[in-house]
């Protein structure tokens, strides 16, 4: 790899500081394991986590056993 894919993929692995973000979600992922479906949007602005924060939720419902889409 190039050095500036090596940047890129350290970049995607960083992870900044959400966990009030990621405690909501995961309340909403407990209603879930309750029986009670959930469709849950994140929604900001352009450079401000939203796909690091779907990509860690997403590593902690797939600990969880769920199967992600």
């Amino acid at each position: 790899m190039n050095d500036m894919a090596d940047d890129q993929n350290q970049m995607d692995n960083v992870f900044v500081d959400r966990e009030k973000e990621l405690k909501l979600l995961n309340n909403e992922m407990k209603e879930v394991l309750g029986s009670n479906g959930r469709l849950v949007l994140l929604k900001g602005e352009a450079g401000v986590g939203k796909t690091a924060v779907a990509k860690e939720f997403i590593g902690r419902c797939s600990e969880q056993g769920f199967n992600v889409l």
